[in-house]
């Protein structure tokens, strides 16, 4: 909700805090061993110079199904929690 009504320099700020909070939770992730996920850059909106950090799980395995990738996204949702909390 921030990011669309804010300015230029403000987007940028938001941005660059999401992008260590990604980095953070993939690298998290990483140590944890549960799951691979990498992460890379995209660029979000055209013209805009600042490509913002995502991150991605490449499903190799033909038996990975829907429940695996949801426990994967709620390994992540608990990381951001714990980097969170008071």
């Amino acid at each position: 909700e921030k990011l669309e009504t804010a300015g230029l320099k403000e987007r940028q700020a938001l941005d660059a805090e999401l992008d260590e909070i990604n980095i953070r939770i993939q690298r998290i992730q990483r140590e944890a061993g549960k799951s691979f996920v990498s992460r890379t850059r995209l660029q979000c909106r055209p013209g805009d110079p600042h490509d913002v950090v995502v991150l991605r799980a490449v499903i190799m395995n033909p038996m990975t199904h829907g429940r695996i990738l949801d426990e994967i996204l709620d390994e992540q949702e608990a990381i951001l929690q714990d980097l969170t909390a008071p």
